[in-house]
Parts: structure tokens; sequence; C-alpha cells
């Protein structure tokens, strides 16, 4: 009986002996678990512009766009540069650049409009963003018939939104609420499409 006891016993250190080995092991593995299920999910929210400058909060981008008529012709360019401040909320600013050429009877129009750009962007889901911007333009007020100019400031402030599908590439409806009969555009409007990268 004694020896039965001690053999009982034996056993018994031996299976406590080998569920306290097991059990941290069994917790690593629940642990490694846990962290690989965490890096994956953290993995879908990664920014995929994470290596590039600034550690991926900077964007760079813009557009532009030209045409030509017998009359004259339209050069614009808009080159911006955006800072992530917050995963989906981009603070920005650029430069606004156009050539415009048009013949009238009795004088031609050739005029160079410029002006700085500022402006905030909020994501909205995926694809979907808001968009505010101030942009005064520089430009030659036509005086008189005679085609005599003289530069002149307008204050331009944009509301809108807009789509992005991805790739950098997006699209944006923008209204211009301080539009008025001094402003050199035809309309509030402002359709515009371009890259952010």
């Amino acid at each position: 009986m004694k020896r039965n006891m001690k053999r009982y016993a034996l056993l018994l250190s031996g299976l406590g002996l080998l569920l306290m080995l097991a059990t941290p092991s069994l917790a690593q593995r629940k642990l490694k678990t846990l962290d690989e299920d965490q890096a994956a999910e953290e993995k879908k929210y990664e920014d995929p512009y994470k290596n590039r400058l600034g550690n991926g909060k900077w964007r760079f981008g813009g557009n532009f766009t030209g045409g030509l008529s017998t009359n004259g012709g339209m050069l614009f360019l808009q080159p911006i540069a955006g800072y992530m401040v917050k995963p989906k909320t981009m603070l920005g600013a650029g430069l606004t650049y156009i050539y415009f050429s048009q013949k009238y009877p009795g004088f031609s129009y050739n005029a160079s409009f410029y002006g700085p750009q500022a402006f905030v962007r909020q994501g909205l889901g995926e694809s979907l963003f808001l968009h505010a911007e101030y942009n005064p333009i520089n430009f030659p007020l036509i005086l008189n018939a005679s085609g005599e100019t003289k530069r002149t400031w307008v204050n331009q402030l944009y509301l809108g939104g807009g789509y992005s599908p991805g790739g950098g590439a997006y699209i944006m409806g923008l209204y211009n609420v301080l539009y008025d009969n001094t402003n050199p555009f035809g309309s509030p409007w402002d359709i515009r499409a371009g890259f952010l990268f």
C-alpha cells in the first residue's frame, strides 16, 4: 500500500509538473494568436503611403487642364500639397495659375490669373469627402472697350465635396459662396478632377 501511494504521489507530481510546464506554453500560444489577430486588424487600417515622406502623412498632386479654340485658348494649373492631421482630415495649400487668351472684335485679351490656395478636406467613409477652400485670384480687369486693364484681386471661398475611387484620383464639385459680378469666371460652380498621392 505504501508502495502504491508512492507511485500515485509520483504520478500526480509528474502530472502536476507537466501541467505547470504546459500552461505557460498554451497561454503563450493564445497570446500569440491574439497578437496575430490584432496585427491583422491593424493592417486593415494601415496607410498604403506609410513609408513615404513624413511617415505617409504628406500628399502631393493637383489638377490641370487646357484647351484651344479658333479665338483663343486656356491653360489651368493647380499644384497642391496636403498634410494628414488625422487619418481622414487633410490640411493643404497650393497655387493656382491660369493663362487665358481670347480675341474680341477690335482687341485681343491675353491674361495670367494667379493666387494662393488653402484648403481642408474631410473624408467620409472610404471614397467620399467634404472640401472647403479659400482661393483669392489676381487677374487683369478689363477697364474699357479698347482693352485697357488693371490688376485686381477677387476673393473666392469654395465649399463642396467629392469622390475618390482610389489610386489617388478624385473628382469634386465646388460652389464659390463669395461669387459676385466682380468675379472673372462665368459661374460660381467649379468641377475639378485631379490626383493626390
